[in-house]
């Protein structure tokens, strides 16, 4: 995330991510997915050690699953 300049700078739309998805790969790793509101093109971004895992569960939730509910950090 770059403060500065909002969007997805590796994109040439330069348009804002928004989160969409939330999955666990097999190695128990998150990844979020998020979709440009621009052009549509969605991208797989890693669960950083210094992300809120809590707001990151709540992503989960919305889609209707809880696939974070036994890892709630507080």
């Amino acid at each position: 995330m770059d403060l500065d300049i909002p969007g997805d700078r590796a994109n040439d739309c330069m348009g804002l991510m928004s989160p969409m998805g939330l999955m666990s790969r097999r190695t128990g790793e998150y990844v979020l997915t998020h979709k440009c509101k621009k052009c549509g093109f969605e991208r797989l971004n890693r669960v950083a050690g210094d992300d809120d895992f809590n707001l990151i569960c709540q992503i989960g939730q919305l889609q209707g699953l809880d696939p974070c509910k036994d890892n709630l950090q507080n």
